[in-house]
């Protein structure tokens, strides 16, 4: 079961995931919060035995060497299913949920558009089942995820303050 449960979620205490961040865990007492505008954030878990993980990702594809770079989708959505694996994740039962990707700021290139489309390509190709995406738009995003409750929340932050108002 996937809800969305602010009382659940109010009941713990959640460990902020900034970009490049990875977490994951079998503690269903553990959630997890991160804030995106362009990047994208990929919550995914294994409702059966409470294992699940986060990420927070900047780029789709890794631009020069940057090889074990977990700021870029095609280095950390591999990493994050891995280490769920080793806490006993079974491949066959994930879920998964895709926030972020707006268009925060002006420019020629839809980076948040190309990380979403990744992200929704990579899960598919990965036999990942996505039961919400909650992408694109042009406002920044709260995702707080507690995988072991099967439980998120996300919020929009409409006009977030301009750093150099």
């Amino acid at each position: 079961m996937l809800a969305a449960d602010a009382a659940t979620l109010q009941s713990l205490t959640p460990q902020v995931i900034g970009i490049g961040g990875l977490a994951v865990t079998a503690d269903p007492r553990t959630s997890f919060t991160t804030v995106l505008g362009s990047c994208i954030s990929v919550g995914i878990w294994d409702p059966a035995n409470h294992v699940g993980g986060i990420n927070h990702f900047l780029l789709a594809t890794v631009q020069g060497e940057a090889s074990g770079d977990l700021r870029y989708g095609e280095v950390t959505l591999p990493a994050l299913i891995n280490r769920m694996l080793t806490l006993g994740a079974d491949p066959s039962r994930l879920k998964a949920i895709v926030v972020g990707g707006a268009s925060v700021i002006r420019s020629r290139i839809a980076i948040g558009t190309e990380n979403a489309d990744f992200a929704i390509m990579w899960l598919d190709n990965y036999g990942v089942d996505v039961m919400r995406k909650d992408t694109g738009g042009t406002h920044a995003r709260r995702f707080t995820f507690a995988p072991g409750r099967s439980s998120f929340k996300i919020s929009t932050i409409a006009d977030p303050p301009h750093p150099f108002d």
